[in-house]
């Protein structure tokens, strides 16, 4: 067998189909990484400041300073802090958000799964695609090497087929 690489003349479909491959994998990453509008974006962050403080056990620490006799001074917490203004801290990041016109920019949360798993089916062909085009290469005598992050899975299942 001839080892060749990509920039072999008989290797210009799988040259392309790798090209489309990482097009897609850009497709990917500026989904998950693209601005949310602005109610996505709020909902997001009281969704992490609700996960990240608990203003409730604050609170209750801040009324009951004391346990089993002990004296307990009242601690000043970010959960305590988060608890007294939460409205305001809110409102406050809403008017930044607004400032910084996400309104009209970025894919909401409820639409980039959809988009992320037609981004993964169209992966999927493409990569089945690429492993015909090794084996046609290979059956014409010519050895070249696989992606790192290609779905052995799917190498095999393409092999029970062809082979």
């Amino acid at each position: 067998m001839n080892l060749i690489d990509e920039s072999h003349p008989e290797a210009a479909t799988l040259r392309k189909i790798r090209a489309d491959i990482a097009s897609l994998s850009e497709q990917a990453a500026a989904v998950t990484s693209a601005a949310l509008p602005l109610e996505d974006a709020v909902q997001q962050l009281e969704e992490m400041l609700r996960l990240r403080y608990d203003p409730l056990r604050a609170l209750e620490r801040a009324a009951y300073p004391s346990t089993a006799g002990e004296h307990r001074a009242v601690e000043i917490t970010a959960d305590l802090v988060f608890a007294l203004i939460r409205d305001e801290l809110l409102e406050r990041a809403r008017a930044r958000l607004e400032a910084m016109h996400l309104e009209s920019r970025g894919l909401p949360i409820a639409d980039r799964a959809a988009e992320l798993e037609r981004l993964a089916r169209k992966r999927q062909k493409l990569e089945e695609a690429e492993e015909r085009e090794i084996l046609r290469l290979e059956a014409a005598g010519h050895y070249i090497t696989r992606r790192p992050d290609i779905d052995v899975r799917l190498v095999a299942q393409i092999w029970e087929q062809e082979l």
